[in-house]
């Protein structure tokens, strides 16, 4: 259902845009839609066997180390401030995830295990994703559109064979998806018009965010582990920005 939502928004961006289908929007578009389903699959199994603090940093590294391979094979040579902040991104992401002082026992040691392979999975998929969004072969938000369309019909098409939902559940993953449709053309505007890799690297510190809201609205304790992630992730940002 998020898929759906997430068209919400993409749609509505195009009609004011007004770009023509073209013929180098096909490829971006399926293969971020194939990487979208991995991305998302890997994700969500992850979660269902392991800890969400081990599976969301795991997937946001690789997601962001995917497009920074790639875009450094492909001859983009990026600053020294921007190198500097990628390295800082990875111990920020940790910090921010509390992973670094969340022991775990021997019960739930073998399903942890198991998440963070899978969080890795997800990752490489996403990151696949965010390359695919990068090219500039496509016209406008159309390997956007392309590749939601192809997640939402396969992921729909899984979640019905699995059973339905209650519509309060229905509601929010409507709503969180037109939040993640606005965060797809953002992506795609930021990747197309300056670095895909330097792009996805901030993309990749979404987790903060998360962690803010959670102390803001759930009154969470931040922590002295979270409060240098969170300080890392500006260190972090304003370098890559330079």
């Amino acid at each position: 259902m998020s898929q759906l939502g997430a068209l919400v928004p993409t749609l509505a961006f195009m009609g004011v845009e007004g770009s023509p289908l073209s013929a180098g929007s096909l490829l971006p578009g399926l293969v971020a839609g194939v990487g979208l389903i991995i991305g998302c699959l890997g994700l969500y199994r992850g979660l269902s066997v392991g800890s969400m603090v081990v599976v969301a940093p795991l997937s946001a590294l690789f997601g962001a180390a995917v497009p920074v391979t790639g875009d450094l094979l492909n001859g983009e040579s990026l600053s020294t401030s921007a190198v500097v902040g990628a390295f800082i991104a990875v111990p920020a992401l940790l910090f921010v995830a509390g992973t670094g002082g969340t022991p775990l026992d021997a019960a739930t040691g073998q399903a942890s295990g198991s998440g963070a392979v899978y969080g890795v999975i997800a990752g490489c998929g996403f990151g696949v994703m965010y390359l695919a969004y990068g090219w500039n072969g496509g016209s406008g938000a159309w390997p956007v559109l392309l590749s939601l369309l192809i997640g939402a019909c396969v992921l729909f098409s899984m979640g019905r064979s699995s059973g339905g939902s209650s519509r309060p559940v229905v509601v929010l993953a409507l709503v969180a998806g037109a939040v993640a449709g606005i965060a797809h053309l953002a992506f795609r505007l930021g990747a197309t018009g300056g670095s895909t890799a330097l792009t996805a690297v901030i993309a990749s510190l979404y987790p903060t965010v998360t962690v803010l809201l959670a102390v803001i609205l759930l009154a969470e304790p931040l922590g002295k582990v979270r409060a240098a992630g969170l300080a890392l992730t500006v260190v972090a940002i304003a370098l890559v920005s330079l």
